[in-house]
């Protein structure tokens, strides 16, 4: 099957709706909800991921507002919002990771769900993917690699590390 551009982005537009809307709406429910774990298990931080956490949720919000008022925006622009609110949740769980145990925290599993999450919502085209996956990887390995974040366990990092990698290669 042979689509023009134009209709193949058309395509994309009716496929990432949906995908945008239930995306907002699980940022918007359960980026705040989740925050009850930071005050049991960071509590020297609480302020600083509630902010983080807030003002992610809060673009989603601003995303389902905009799909009631503004429709036509969201529309044009539904690649690049889909794209924007996964960075976003992805560098929001990447910092509440290395806040807990950084490369060796258990919340990399979190990490890891924001892949599967944007995979399952989104379709994208490869330059696309490859600019949301690539910007995801930076603000998880690059850390790291300017010495912001020094491991505890370079092998647990390692591991992170390639397993990021290949969710990137796989989504």
């Amino acid at each position: 099957m042979n689509l023009s551009d134009a209709t193949f982005a058309q395509w994309l537009q009716t496929r990432n709706l949906p995908g945008l809307r239930i995306g907002a709406w699980l940022v918007a429910l359960l980026l705040p909800t989740t925050w009850a774990f930071d005050w049991s298990v960071l509590p020297d931080h609480v302020g600083l991921t509630g902010s983080i956490r807030m003002t992610v949720a809060g673009f989603a919000v601003f995303i389902l507002l905009a799909m009631r008022g503004l429709p036509r925006v969201i529309e044009r622009n539904v690649d690049a919002l889909s794209q924007a609110l996964t960075i976003m949740v992805a560098a929001c769980t990447a910092v509440i990771a290395f806040l807990h145990g950084g490369y060796s925290s258990q919340l990399f599993v979190v990490f890891l769900l924001v892949f599967l999450a944007a995979s399952q919502l989104f379709t994208w085209t490869i330059p696309r993917a490859i600019v949301a996956f690539s910007a995801i990887a930076v603000i998880f390995i690059g850390p790291w690699v300017i010495g912001w974040v020094r491991p505890a366990n370079t092998q647990a990092a390692f591991i992170s590390v390639v397993l990021t990698l290949l969710a990137i290669v796989i989504c």
